[in-house]
């Protein structure tokens, strides 16, 4: 069987919060819009694809080898995007 995987980055509580709040006000608009559960929000660094679940060990053992290094970065968003 094959999984959809991506790599993807946790979001601060603060940032989920402004997140969620800029939600309520396009809410608020009448818009036709679907929110997704705040708690899935995240940010996609890259889509894997369709792995097959033997491979998935594997993965899993580079990933925590690099996100074991102690390193911080900022991003500063540029625009909204949206899954459709």
């Amino acid at each position: 069987m094959k999984h959809r995987l991506f790599i993807g980055i946790s979001l601060p509580d603060p940032v989920i919060a402004q997140i969620i709040d800029l939600q309520h006000r396009l809410e608020g608009m009448g818009l036709p819009l679907m929110f997704d559960d705040p708690a899935k929000l995240h940010i996609t660094v890259n889509f894997l694809g369709r792995v097959p679940e033997e491979k998935i060990p594997g993965v899993n053992k580079l990933l925590e080898k690099v996100t074991g290094q102690n390193f911080t970065f900022e991003l500063v968003p540029s625009y909204l995007d949206c899954m459709y």
